[in-house]
């Protein structure tokens, strides 16, 4: 399916041609709603606000704050783009509806609750707002009710009880009359509807006859000043004219594929089809369920987490691992109230082959039956669910659930003397919730054991599925088994981020050791898959293969020991590692933190760090406001006039509002501020503000534009002095002494160890316009071509004359295509065009120059997700990862130069590079940000440091592109920013003509000469 709607608003959404949300660094900024990612940062505010809201209500209704990862606020984003564009004459896109494609475990039910403020933020002036929530499952509806209902209440209590929620299935939905659809076709009247798992029912033949009954229903509940929200972990099943509406209408895709590959949810194993263990019988089948989850859950008590405390930072895995029979969730009633059904006898099957379990076969399954063992197989009806058969031996305690249609005839009907079956009136259960299904996700729950579907593949949120056996599967059922396998895959993980410890894949689950602390915390993060009859396991798997994408990974273990670029003369790393020395960040983590206003534009700033309390003065701050709404036209600075009215006319404003904001503001960034000791007042925030700057006089008959300006200013100078403070406590904690490490798989140093190679198989193929399933065969020779074409890469990893070290398997030339970005990708990321030019330019200008021979040169990639070595920039916008550095040492001095060929990053116009604060640090005579690391380098080891900052930038930039010389010198040369197309002349590779160039320098030839080798 091509996704039209998402790829536009992709296009339309992000000016950053380097920003590549597949990598980590991007994710973790994306987070931290980072400006310079080259998104709109106005709709990246308004996310932020929605959020804010519905952690308001969270607070309010005494449930745990969530913060959004990266996928939930590129959906937002898009969400909040769509709104702003689709009143746009040229848009062609869905008008009245937007569709998600996101994993089962994504958090669609948070996405689903601030969509609702979003909606809600784009009507203006309703009287009445209603909201129809429906999905087909019951079970999913009871969650909604909880989740939902109180969400609603919380906003009613904002807009004056306007809003009507109904919450029912889609069948029950169908059943209503038809005046239940009517909605007044008038702005002040607003209807929102949001349909859960809407997958299902869209290929089923309805009224219309073709596009199915549940399109019917949304049709007719999706109406004029209506608006329409799906939600779905899967769109595959969709065709035709269907499938066309839904290119339009699908605003993000996050597809069961990409959450695997962020490392979110369990790690997977499905039985091989072709296993002997499927040609066994049924209670061998049975066995090797039951042995796998044994020794998990003995994995999972028994694991010494101390052993690995940096590793894991966690006491004990959170998930403890729970086996699922399930299959067929369809409940046949008519067949079920008879017992008639596969999936009964299945379960009925299950039942027996536990009952007649021998007392050494129990001792060996004892952690599952948690070791309570004695006595025959009782089966106990919960008191209080008709549906749920407690299971035990003789009168110990429960450790599973039967789940059927008709329980107590189930239990009647059941022929086995080997049970025992509990009359339910005449059964007392203490503490019985321990024991409902309702609870089982806790750990304290004893049930280890779950049989039977209905309640299981939707509207549960569990986290301890670890073990699947399947049961009655039939072969319709592929968006159930999708929904099934999702079941599986959830995962709180060891940080409670959702994550696997470990986001490779491991494809052998029985290659795993438990002689190997990593390898037993993999087994307990794998979810298996099992089956207790072959076409089972064929029709899951066949399923699933549409959702999942096979992928290989090839390892490229590579090491930094030849980095000297001018005379490729081999130093082995531990040797080089102390001879270029560098500072890095600092790893303390800083706690609480104080700030006092003081007169004369200085603070107090006192913090805790490692338990200590550190505190300091801090001169110098004075910050500059400017408000105008075109920042080309000449404004005014109306500070005087403002002091002026507050002197006078305070009364007339409301400063309750100022309070908060300080308050909120001091709250979520754990940075307390006052004036001798008394809460802050506009006054004691304008004594830092040099200028307000804004387009005319001040009005002061418009007290309610007063009143946001005193609001703004506040906001802005809290901002800059919490910046203020980052950027000073953090100056004050870099590190000078430690040397280089190469990072290991435990722990993260300066270098990369391994490289990853990861090629994607597509299990389909296009057959005459017909989607159908790969052989194995056809998969496998795919897989043989890819490996031989990763030796080939492998062995000839050489570039130019730098030899073979870390930059190879980036720089490394790929033919036939397979690098493209659909089916391979390279961990950590490839180096782009202008690093790579970069690189190669770097070693052909200093090998073999004499200009250089009393020098040594060495170069090294700075990777940012290490978070080793950066510079804290002057306003604390962010801290600056160069992409390289570059060393040269020459008797007791050494130049350091930080080199960035991806120079605007993060630059929305181009026209403010100048003002970025990268672009500052070069300037050593107007910003000390370097000098003072050259001075405490110099300090440190007792020789003359000299670093410099340059920015280079790619052919895509047009700054500087056909700018008149003296343009470029001022604006471009001076300030260490050069193109990487300033190049010497070559007709061949097109380069730049000699009088093209600045002065006829190419831009190492300027690189070296601002230097300022001594």
């Amino acid at each position: 399916m091509e996704l039209k709607l998402y790829d536009y608003l992709r296009k339309e959404g992000i000016n950053n041609p380097d920003a590549d949300f597949r990598e980590e660094t991007y994710q973790n900024k994306v987070e931290q709603f980072d400006t310079t990612l080259g998104l709109n940062n106005d709709i990246l505010d308004t996310v932020k606000k929605y959020l804010k809201t519905y952690n308001t209500y969270l607070k309010s209704n005494q449930q745990q704050e969530v913060s959004l990862r990266y996928y939930q606020i590129l959906a937002l984003y898009y969400t909040e783009l769509y709104f702003q564009k689709r009143d746009e004459h040229d848009f062609i896109y869905a008008k009245e509806s937007l569709a998600y494609w996101m994993a089962t475990g994504s958090g669609k039910t948070i996405i689903m609750h601030l969509n609702i403020l979003q909606y809600i933020n784009h009507c203006k002036n309703f009287r009445d707002f209603e909201i129809i929530m429906t999905t087909p499952g019951v079970n999913l509806i009871e969650q909604h009710e909880r989740e939902l209902t109180p969400f609603i209440e919380f906003l009613n209590g904002k807009y004056r009880n306007t809003i009507r929620l109904t919450i029912d299935t889609t069948s029950a939905l169908l059943n209503k009359p038809n005046d239940f659809f009517d909605f007044p076709q008038t702005k002040s009247y607003r209807r929102l509807i949001l349909v859960d798992e809407a997958h299902i029912g869209l290929s089923t033949t309805g009224k219309t006859g073709t596009d199915g009954a549940f399109m019917d229903l949304r049709k007719r509940l999706n109406i004029e000043n209506s608006f329409l929200f799906e939600y779905s972990a899967t769109f595959h099943n969709i065709t035709g004219e269907l499938e066309k509406d839904y290119e339009k209408s699908i605003v993000y895709d996050y597809n069961y594929n990409l959450f695997y590959r962020d490392g979110y949810g369990k790690d997977y194993f499905f039985q091989q089809v072709g296993d002997d263990v499927l040609e066994k019988s049924f209670d061998d089948n049975l066995h090797h369920n039951l042995d796998i989850i044994n020794e998990k859950i003995e994995l999972w008590n028994k694991i010494d987490y101390a052993l690995e405390k940096d590793l894991f930072k966690a006491t004990q895995f959170p998930d403890k691992p729970l086996i699922a029979f399930m299959g067929n969730t369809v409940n046949n009633k008519e067949k079920s109230a008879k017992n008639e059904d596969d999936e009964v006898s299945d379960i009925t099957n299950i039942v027996n082959f536990l009952a007649k379990l021998t007392d050494a076969e129990k001792t060996k399954y004892k952690y599952l039956f948690n070791e309570d063992i004695n006595g025959k197989l009782t089966l106990t009806r919960n008191p209080e669910t008709d549906d749920e058969i407690l299971l035990s031996y003789g009168n110990g305690g429960y450790f599973g659930i039967v789940n059927v249609g008709n329980g107590a005839k189930f239990i009647n009907d059941l022929d086995n003397d080997k049970v025992i079956k509990s009359p339910r009136d005449k059964v007392i259960i203490s503490n019985l919730e321990r024991y409902s299904f309702k609870n089982i996700d806790s750990q304290s729950s004893p049930i280890n054991i779950l049989i039977g579907s209905r309640k299981f593949a939707e509207g549960w949120n569990c986290f301890r599925v670890s073990v699947i056996g399947l049961i009655n599967l039939g072969s319709s059922k592929g968006n159930k088994i999708i929904q099934i396998f999702g079941r599986g895959v959830r995962i709180k993980g060891l940080k409670n981020d959702g994550k696997r410890t470990f986001p490779n894949h491991n494809e052998d689950y029985f290659k795993l050791k438990n002689t190997k602390e990593e390898d037993k915390l993999r087994k307990i993060e794998t979810l298996c898959v099992f089956s207790l009859k072959k076409s089972y396991l064929e029709t899951f798997t066949g399923a699933v293969n549409k959702e999942l994408e096979i992928l290989r990974r090839y390892e490229i273990t590579v090491s930094p020991s030849i980095i000297k670029l001018n005379d490729n003369t081999e130093i082995k790393f531990e040797e080089f590692r102390k001879r270029i020395p560098i500072f890095k960040l600092s790893k303390l983590e800083i706690e609480q933190r104080r700030v006092s206003l003081l007169d004369s534009n200085s603070f107090k700033v006192q913090y805790r760090q490692n338990g200590n309390i550190a505190d300091d003065t801090v001169n110098n701050f004075s910050i500059a406001l400017d408000y105008r709404p075109n920042r080309n036209e000449e404004g005014k600075d109306i500070t005087g006039e403002l002091v002026n009215f507050l002197n006078h006319f305070q009364s007339f404003i409301n400063l309750n509002r100022l309070e908060s904001l300080v308050s909120e503001f001091q709250e979520e960034n754990s940075l307390y501020v006052n004036a001798n000791n008394k809460p802050i007042t506009i006054q004691n925030i304008l004594q830092y503000v040099g200028s307000v700057t804004y387009k005319s006089s001040l009005d002061i008959t418009n007290l309610e534009l007063i009143e946001n300006l005193v609001y703004q200013i506040a906001l802005d100078f809290l901002k800059r002095l919490k910046n203020k403070v980052n950027w000073y406590i953090n100056n004050s904690n870099y590190e000078y002494q430690e040397l280089l490490n190469q990072s290991t798989e435990r722990v993260k140093g300066d270098f990369i160890d391994k490289y990853y190679i990861l090629k994607t198989i597509e299990s389909t193929k296009e057959v005459r316009n017909k989607t159908t399933f790969k052989k194995q065969s056809e998969i496998d020779s795919e897989i043989k071509e890819f490996e031989e074409q990763i030796e080939a890469i492998s062995e000839n990893l050489k570039i130019d004359t730098i030899g073979n070290h870390i930059y190879n398997p980036l720089l490394r030339e790929v033919k036939n295509n397979i690098d493209s970005e659909k089916d391979l990708k390279i961990s950590p990321d490839k180096l782009n065009a202008g690093e790579k030019k970069f690189v190669q330019d770097a070693a052909n200008f200093f090998n073999g120059n004499k200009d250089f021979k009393d020098y040594e040169i060495y170069l090294m990639r700075n990777v940012e997700t290490l978070k080793s070595i950066g510079i804290y920039l002057n306003d604390d916008s962010q801290v600056f990862y160069p992409d390289f550095i570059l060393w040269l040492l020459k008797g007791d001095k050494i130049y350091i130069n930080f080199i960035d060929p991806k120079g605007q990053m993060g630059i929305q116009d181009a026209t403010t590079l100048l003002d970025n604060e990268k672009v500052k640090i070069a300037d050593k005579e107007n910003n000390d940000t370097l000098v003072k690391l050259e001075r405490a380098l110099s300090k440190n080891h007792k020789k003359t440091f000299i670093l410099n900052s340059f920015l280079l930038l790619r052919d895509s930039s047009m700054l500087g592109f056909n700018k008149p010389n003296n343009w470029v010198k001022d604006n471009l040369i001076d300030k260490n920013i050069f193109r990487l197309n300033w190049h010497t002349t070559d007709e061949k590779e097109q380069k730049v003509p000699a009088n093209k160039l600045p002065d006829g320098k190419s831009y190492m030839d300027l690189l070296v000469e601002h230097m300022d080798l001594i």
